[in-house]
């Protein structure tokens, strides 16, 4: 590091770090400052020693005793599902944003060469749909063909009746690892799977999209 810090931040709450000391005891050293230069972290230490590598034209921020922590880049993608995308119905807020008009849109559409009817993107945020889709509603698509539409997070699908029967789901059919089938006040499914994508891919085979393995490489 150069004579001088770029930024120093200051009166901070950072995590201590641990430090042997000679008689093998561990203590706790005290972190309330970080010196930062040319965009990376310098110096860790109290506030008199980074305030020692201040200078004209240091940026000094005082934290007025808030936690600092790391912050996080997650850059990834999955390149399948965004191919996929193309292949369903685009159940987002922004297309779709009524219980309704998502029925329309997947009954327009109709089933796909792989006999599903898919969607994507559906939000029970209250800035979306503000609940669940369940299996009466994709029923109101379609009793004949099996349909699916998967949340906007990836994380969650929900299937209608035939759906449920092509993944060979039923009212006893246990939760597998990972995974959750909701269910109502009876015990019967109300169509939506929780982190099931891998599982769905393993029981329905090819109907399944490459999506399903792309998410679990991830």
């Amino acid at each position: 590091m150069g004579p001088h810090a770029n930024i120093i931040l200051r009166n901070a709450v950072v995590f201590p770090s641990l430090r042997a000391e000679s008689n093998l005891a561990i203590s706790r050293v005290a972190i309330s400052g970080v010196a930062i230069s040319d965009g990376t972290i310098a110096a860790v230490g109290n506030d008199r020693q980074i305030m020692q590598l201040s200078g004209r034209g240091t940026e000094i921020i005082d934290c007025g005793g808030r936690f600092l922590i790391p912050g996080l880049v997650d850059a990834h993608c999955h390149v399948f599902a965004a191919a996929d995308m193309a292949n369903r119905v685009d159940c987002r807020p922004t297309a779709t944003p009524t219980v309704e008009s998502i029925i329309s849109a997947l009954q327009r559409a109709g089933p796909r060469p792989d006999g599903w009817i898919r969607g994507s993107g559906y939000d029970d945020s209250p800035v979306g749909l503000g609940r669940r889709l369940n299996r009466a509603d994709l029923d109101a698509v379609s009793e004949a063909w099996p349909v699916r539409v998967d949340h906007r997070s990836g994380h969650a699908a929900v299937l209608n009746s035939a759906g449920l029967r092509a993944a060979g789901i039923r009212d006893d059919t246990p939760d597998p690892p990972g995974g959750a089938i909701v269910r109502d006040q009876s015990g019967r499914p109300t169509g939506a799977l929780l982190e099931m994508a891998g599982w769905l891919g393993d029981r329905i085979g090819a109907t399944s999209s490459r999506t399903d393995d792309d998410s679990r490489a991830t």
